[in-house]
């Protein structure tokens, strides 16, 4: 944005004299503020808001792991690996002893199933 208004041509002043971010400055958000859940693409990706890693049912496979847990849990909780920069993904799922993910599916078997939420 290109400050017009005075005050907004001080605040660029002002935001020019703060300290850079620490690293835990930038993970509190992530860790206090967002809800962990986890968005669906259209292109068959499922992105994990908790670390940011992005996966596909082929990665699941590709391990040998069941695909359908693409859509709710993050790989790093089949692989054992619990990296929050999400290079190799995180422990998360959705289907903990509290849930607060708003949606379900019917599987094939025709059970209720909790599945990461669809991005916009």
């Amino acid at each position: 944005m290109k400050p017009k208004t005075k005050l907004q041509k001080q605040v660029v002043e002002l935001s020019n004299q703060l300290p850079p971010l620490t690293e835990a400055q930038r993970e509190y958000p992530y860790k206090h503020l967002f809800k962990n859940t986890g968005y669906y693409w259209k292109k068959g990706e499922v992105w994990c808001q908790c670390c940011g890693h992005v996966q596909s049912v082929g990665d699941f496979k590709a391990i040998g792991a069941d695909p359908d847990r693409a859509y709710s849990n993050c790989i790093g909780r089949v692989t054992g690996s619990n990296d929050s920069t999400g290079k190799k993904g995180c422990n998360y799922t959705i289907n903990g002893l509290i849930s607060l993910n708003k949606t379900t599916v019917i599987s094939d078997k025709y059970l209720p199933v909790k599945v990461f939420e669809m991005a916009d």
